[in-house]
């Protein structure tokens, strides 16, 4: 009844259209983009918990780093250029501070005294005072690989940035004040400046993820409707199938911002993954419109037929595929349940459209059937395919064996898999920010902060010389991991003290044994940086510890030394925490991993008991269910093969294209069974299925597979892993479907003949 509407006032039918998609339209351009890496974090987890209380007590933790090299940093024109371009940081409205040498604090010892005061108080000229000065720096632990290299030839410049911004594009514009900024004092000076640290490493990664997104919609487009084009040569059907593209993908990115989801790292995957959903529909509903075409002249009646033999199959299709992405939103993860509840909508719209917009289309387009070119091609594919039924009768358990012997494979190089995610190793070698990272890391010490926390109930706490040489004790520790580069705390400050206050005499760089002196110390100092490391009732003290280590794997490592160390020595009375954005990290990816095993888990399960209603057969759901598994299987064993970690990117594959390779099985399955009930034999309804339905799994399939191979030309490497994954993915699903499922079919004649009668 609905498709006779539609082909009797298709002028109404895509009125309706227009008018369930325009309050969607109207909202794609609220769709927000975020810029951080910390936005895929995991919600009501008391470490990230903890993490966040911690960032409101000791506020500069994110920061990113000017570096540059001198073989002589301690002369006049470059410790003047180091307090210029300070100050025209310090300028900037989106800065929290700058910390350099020509601002950071010093204590001068004196006979029982010391004062505070800039280390670079005058920009000396005479060389025995700037000596002084360089010796004075390189004997600093405060200073030394934190502000100056060992060597003595390379500073950097701090810069914190306000946290969290007072607005979306502050780190942008921060960013790019900054490059100004260098980009004049280059011109005026000759000296090349690099630039590292977590605020430029999410800026870069919005960049790259808004470039790449600007890439792949257009590029998609172009890569599918020369697809289209080439299998169907028709320009008729690739201008509908670009118009249906585009209502799914606008409507999609309308729903987006009506539930407020963003575009991020994980749901850039959303534009690239609809346009190729959204094309599987069209392309069975094309191929079976020419096939009914051929058969009978009246274009309404093709139209009709073609709807009522693939709104049954789709429509079981795309609710498999929705549970496939819904079960993402059992993550506990923000952006992996916007992209699940996206990709859910961003299919429905397909299914909707499809279903009515394309057959009014196609009622003032009507398609003209040659059989010239196109039937010629056709007829290859025909021949191809009964070549594949010839393969499947005579050799199937040939077939079956070499199916196995493949999975075997894969399941041995499943165990090689690393779980690990690099946010550095997300962005090419050759990109300025791994060059100027890598220069930075060779020079100074890393970008990447782990913090340990030490917290007791009691006032002035670490005031006590015991608590404060604990702090020592830990600092101690960290300094003999080969992976931590340099450490930082409040006893750093009191040894400084102790020293200077005793005349600089080297051999009191030491935690005093006096309560009294350190509070007299305390009183003396009196300056604002001690702050970082230790909070204002002296009861919760931070150690910070820099690390060029960017990986996941090498963070857990890492946190567990500190961990077990910390368990065994705390005090009673101290509790001691290890904190940090690599804590939160570990705990998003362990989240991830635990979630995309539910996820995958609930869709195979979900995805089963949907296959048993559709078939009506328990032995025809479990089948249908191999094709689908196998290449999942296969994915993650070429990922433990060739090195492919298990990070925030590949994680999602197996439940994303789980429910995309479902919809090929049930629409050969639905023919299989169809012919069954209609008297055929098993062979002949396996030969029957592969032959009609065939054409439109192989050209589904090779349009995927191009539609995310476009990845490959992406500029971020979790896209390009995600697209050839896939890719991959779609070709052996096409396998799986052509020769695995009959395989099996075959060996199930007896069941399937009565399931065929059951059913009649």
């Amino acid at each position: 009844m609905i498709v006779k509407f539609i082909t009797a006032r298709p002028g109404w039918t895509l009125l309706f259209t227009l008018l369930i998609s325009i309050p969607l339209w109207v909202f794609v351009p609220q769709v927000k983009t975020i810029n951080d890496v910390d936005y895929t974090s995991v919600e009501n987890d008391p470490d990230i918990e903890f993490y966040d209380g911690f960032k409101g007590i000791f506020e500069k933790n994110d920061f990113f780093m000017i570096v540059f090299r001198n073989d002589n940093i301690f002369q006049p024109a470059v410790l003047k250029l180091i307090h210029k371009l300070t100050i025209q940081l310090e300028k900037l409205e989106e800065v929290r501070e700058v910390t350099s040498l020509s601002n950071v604090n010093d204590i001068i010892g004196e006979a029982d005294a010391f004062r505070v005061e800039k280390f670079l108080k005058t920009i000396p000229s005479d060389r025995a005072t700037l000596a002084r000065l360089k010796k004075r720096a390189l004997n600093n632990p405060l200073y030394r690989d934190r502000l100056i290299s060992r060597d003595g030839t390379t500073t950097t410049i701090i810069v914190y940035p306000y946290d969290p911004p007072e607005a979306e594009d502050d780190p942008h514009r921060l960013i790019d004040k900054t490059f100004a900024i260098l980009k004049n004092f280059q011109e005026s000076t000759g000296q090349t400046f690099h630039v590292a640290g977590l605020t430029l490493t999410n800026v870069r990664l919005n960049e790259f993820l808004q470039a790449d997104t600007a890439l792949f919609i257009p590029l998609s487009y172009f890569m599918i409707i020369v697809m289209v084009w080439l299998f169907f040569r028709s320009l008729k059907i690739a201008v509908m199938a670009f118009l249906n593209i585009s209502l799914c993908l606008a409507g999609t990115f309308g729903f987006m911002a009506i539930v407020g989801a963003t575009i991020n790292d994980v749901t850039s995957l959303v534009p690239p993954l609809i346009m190729a959903l959204s094309l599987a529909n069209s392309i069975h509903i094309f191929n079976h419109y020419l096939r009914h075409r051929r058969a009978r002249s009246d274009n309404r009646a093709a139209i009709q037929q073609t709807w009522r033999g693939n709104f049954k199959p789709c429509f079981f299709a795309t609710l498999t595929t929705s549970v496939g992405f819904l079960s993402l939103t059992l993550s506990r993860i923000n952006s992996i349940q916007e992209f699940g509840l996206s990709v859910a909508a961003g299919v429905w719209l397909a299914f909707i459209f499809s279903f009515l917009f394309l057959p009014a289309l196609m009622i003032f387009m009507p398609l003209a059937v040659s059989h010239s070119t196109r039937q010629v091609k056709r007829d290859r594919v025909i021949k191809l395919l009964a070549g594949i039924v010839q393969l499947n009768r005579h050799y199937h358990r040939v077939i079956l064996l070499l199916f196995i012997g493949l999975s075997l494979g894969a399941g041995y190089f499943i165990s090689r898999i690393n779980v690990e995610t690099n946010f550095i190793e997300w962005f090419k070698s050759g990109t300025s920010l791994r060059q100027s990272l890598d220069f930075v890391e060779n020079h100074l010490a890393g970008v990447e902060s782990i913090d340990v926390s030490l917290q007791g109930e009691r006032f002035d706490l670490f005031k006590d010389p015991e608590n404060v040489e604990f702090i020592e004790t830990v600092q101690n520790y960290l300094n003999l991991l080969p992976e931590i580069d340099m450490t930082m705390s409040f006893a750093d400050y009191i040894k400084d003290m102790n020293e200077s206050f005793h005349n600089e005499d080297p051999k009191y760089r030491k935690i005093p044994d006096s309560r009294k002196l350190i509070a007299q110390y305390l009183l003396l100092y009196d300056a604002e940086d001690i702050e970082d490391v230790m909070n204002e009732g002296f009861n919760h003290a931070r150690i910070m510890a820099r690390t060029s280590e960017h990986s996941s794997r090498i963070h857990k490592q890492i946190i567990q030394k500190i961990e077990i160390f910390l368990a065994e020595k705390s005090p009673l009375g101290l509790t001691a925490r290890v904190t940090g954005a690599p804590v939160s990290y570990l705990k998003t990816i362990d989240e991830l991993l635990n979630s995309q095993i539910k996820s995958l888990a609930t869709t195979v399960i979900v995805i089963s008991c949907l296959m048993f209603v559709v078939f009506r057969s328990w032995r025809l759901g479990l089948i249908s269910l191999i094709p689908n598994l196998f290449p999942v299987v296969l994915n993650f064993g070429i990922m433990g093969l060739f090195g492919i970690p298990l990070n925030t990117g590949t994680a999602l594959i197996a439940a994303v294209v789980i429910g995309i390779i479902v919809d090929d099985t049930i629409h050969f399955l639905h023919h299989y069974q169809a012919k069954l009930r209609e008297g055929c034999s098993p062979d002949q309804a396996i030969a029957n299925a592969i032959q009609v339905k065939g054409v439109a799994v192989l050209t589904t399939s090779l349009v995927l597979f191009f539609g995310f191979g476009v990845e490959l030309f992406a500029s971020f490497i979790p896209l390009i892993q995600f697209g050839l994954l896939c890719a991959i993915i779609m070709l052996s699903a096409l396998a799986a479907d052509l020769f695995l499922l009959p395989s099996i079919l075959s060996l199930a004649k007896a069941t399937d003949r009565k399931v065929g009668s059951e059913n009649l």
